[in-house]
C-alpha cells in the first residue's frame, strides 16, 4: 500500500511539474502555485519519492529519526504557508501527503501483519 501511495504521489507531482513547463493555461493549475521556489520543492519532492521507492527496509536508525523529523517539519511549515496564504491549496496537498509518506517510512510498520502482531510477537522475543 505504501508503494501504491508513492507510486500516485510521485505520478501527480510530475503531472504537475510537466504541465507547469508545458501547459501553463491546464485547468489543474489554478489551484497550483506559479512561483519558482515551488517547482524546486516539487523537484525536491520527487527526488525524496525516488529514493524512498528505491531503498528497501530496514533502514537505519538515524535515517528513520531524519525522515520522522523532516515529515514533522514539512506538514507544519506548508500547513502554515497555506494558512497565511503563501502557497496554493495543491502545493499544500502535496507536501502535507509526501510528509505523511515520509512518517509511515519513518515507522517502518509492515503491510502484511497488522500491528497488534507485532507487538506481540516483539513481547514473546523479549519474555
Amino acid at each position: 500500500m505504501k508503494k501504491t501511495l508513492t507510486i500516485a504521489t510521485m505520478l501527480l507531482i510530475a503531472a504537475v511539474f510537466v504541465s507547469r513547463l508545458y501547459y501553463p493555461d491546464f485547468p489543474l493549475l489554478l489551484i497550483a502555485g506559479t512561483s519558482l521556489w515551488l517547482e524546486y520543492v516539487r523537484g525536491a519532492l520527487l527526488v525524496l519519492l525516488c529514493v524512498l521507492l528505491f531503498t528497501h527496509p530496514p533502514r537505519s536508525l538515524y535515517m528513520r529519526y531524519a525522515l520522522g523529523f523532516f515529515a514533522v517539519c514539512l506538514a507544519s511549515t506548508f500547513m502554515v504557508l497555506m494558512v497565511d496564504y503563501m502557497v496554493n491549496v495543491l502545493d499544500a496537498i502535496f507536501c502535507i501527503e509526501v510528509a505523511i509518506i515520509c512518517g509511515l517510512e519513518a515507522l517502518e510498520l509492515n503491510d502484511e501483519e497488522p500491528a497488534h502482531c507485532v507487538a506481540k510477537r516483539r513481547t514473546q522475543v523479549a519474555a
